[in-house]
């Protein structure tokens, strides 16, 4: 499952989920994990959409907005063994940096499966002038169309892209 604004990069190629299915998020933080990408088996995302119910409701009463991103932080927070965590999407703010790309800016991407370009990546990173969080798809498009055209000759590990962060 992924969100709407996830690019792939060097998607995983294989019919079998990793880690035996157990549910796993693909973006990083500190703290857990964003929920931009995650796989699992359906066994995997009852437990997970159980889980996530009863942190909801553990929290109804939190005057603050609350979301599955809040919530999967939380859970992991709780238990770092309930999902796994992998460093495989790039948050979109890494990649807009505002200079061509070169060999050097592509090798972030060696190990990537997917870019993220949320809101806070289009706000935080460098865009063109005039350019806004409204203008996001465009941003994400063209994007892809210069990564593809400059770094798909860059070599890709994608039996590397599948590193447990625990």
């Amino acid at each position: 499952m992924s969100d709407y604004d996830v690019y792939p990069l060097n998607p995983l190629r294989g019919k079998v989920l990793p880690f035996g299915g157990k549910l796993t998020a693909y973006e990083n933080i500190p703290r857990g994990a964003v929920p931009s990408l995650v796989s699992g088996s359906s066994s995997e995302w009852n437990r997970m959409a159980n889980t996530l119910i009863h942190n909801t409701i553990t929290h109804r009463s939190n005057k603050n907005f609350w979301s599955d991103f809040f919530a999967l932080i939380d859970i992991y927070q709780d238990n770092p063994k309930s999902y796994n965590i992998v460093d495989g999407v790039l948050p979109g703010k890494r990649v807009l940096t505002g200079t061509k790309w070169g060999k050097k800016e592509c090798q972030m991407t060696e190990k990537k499966i997917a870019v993220h370009f949320s809101h806070d990546s289009i706000v935080m990173g460098v865009s063109r002038e005039g350019e806004t969080a409204l203008d996001r798809p465009r941003i994400a498009e063209k994007f892809v169309e210069m990564w593809s055209d400059r770094c798909m000759n860059a070599p890709v590990f994608a039996k590397n892209l599948i590193m447990a962060k625990h």
